[in-house]
């Protein structure tokens, strides 16, 4: 039998549960308020914002009238990057969310199977034949056979060899017979001897796929900045002999467009295979 002291006892108890309780969900309830994005001033959601991918920025800015109100489009970028209509605070942070927004159309699926299939093929690896020598390139088909070549990934690969001043790779890989085989992936690298490698080729061979990089107009730029990132992978797992891994880390401070262009094209093609 409970007494009248335990059921009041037991009534209060109950009561502070239930208080705790509301107390608990109001404050969870004022803090999630406090805190939707909604309610930040502009600048804030911008800020938030401009550190999304473009996939995430798009899905952010759909999600209400508030948000595609406070968040620029993609279009609405664009004009302003190109007529100059946006500060140098921000410059940076749109450049690479339009950046990231292009690679995706790109490897979006309605777009050239040129620049499509030389974004997914890029690679590194060692040499088939030539001991000691690794490969850089990339394997495509045309969007049209043309009588003469290069084509416009043979001329952007030409460019980066062709701007690696000193020293000579050794040698050039280039296969492609359409006349012989219409269907055929074509291949286009450049050969790098392992041991030749030290730091100031290094430098030299990032300095030209950057020159290529910030010089070209067409979309080609990003098979450019693949093979970049590409290359920095593989010898950042595998340096030359001359080389330690710090000097490779380095590089993408040395050219943060480039490797940043190259790592999202390495991104999206990873997230399009999962």
């Amino acid at each position: 039998m409970i007494s009248p002291t335990e059921c009041g006892s037991r009534s209060d108890t109950y009561r502070v549960t239930l208080d705790t309780q509301e107390s608990s969900q109001n404050t969870e309830c004022a803090l999630s308020k406090m805190i939707n994005i909604c309610n930040l001033p502009v600048e804030l959601k911008q800020k938030i914002a401009f550190n999304l991918d473009s996939k995430d920025y798009a899905s952010l800015r759909a999600t209400g009238k508030i948000m595609s109100e406070s968040l620029d489009s993609f279009s609405v970028m664009n004009n302003k990057l190109t007529h100059g209509k946006i500060s140098r605070y921000v410059e940076k942070n749109i450049r690479e969310i339009m950046c990231d927004n292009l690679i995706r159309n790109l490897l979006g699926g309605n777009q050239t199977k040129e620049i499509t299939l030389s974004l997914k093929n890029c690679f590194s690896r060692p040499h088939p034949i030539l001991e000691g020598n690794i490969q850089i390139g990339t394997e495509y088909l045309p969007d049209s056979y043309k009588n003469t070549h290069p084509d416009r990934i043979c001329k952007v690969v030409d460019l980066c060899r062709n701007g690696i001043t000193s020293f000579i790779p050794c040698g050039e890989s280039r296969a492609f017979r359409p006349d012989l085989f219409p269907g055929e992936l074509w291949n286009v690298a450049i050969n790098f001897k392992h041991s030749e490698i030290n730091l100031k080729y290094l430098n030299d061979i990032f300095s030209s796929f950057n020159k290529v990089y910030r010089h070209t107009e067409d979309t080609e730029k990003f098979v450019v900045a693949n093979l970049a990132s590409t290359l920095r992978n593989y010898w950042a797992e595998t340096p030359p002999i001359h080389v330690n891994k710090k000097d490779i880390v380095n590089l993408s401070v040395a050219y943060p467009e480039l490797f940043h262009a190259g790592d999202n094209v390495v991104k999206v093609i990873r997230e399009s295979i999962q």
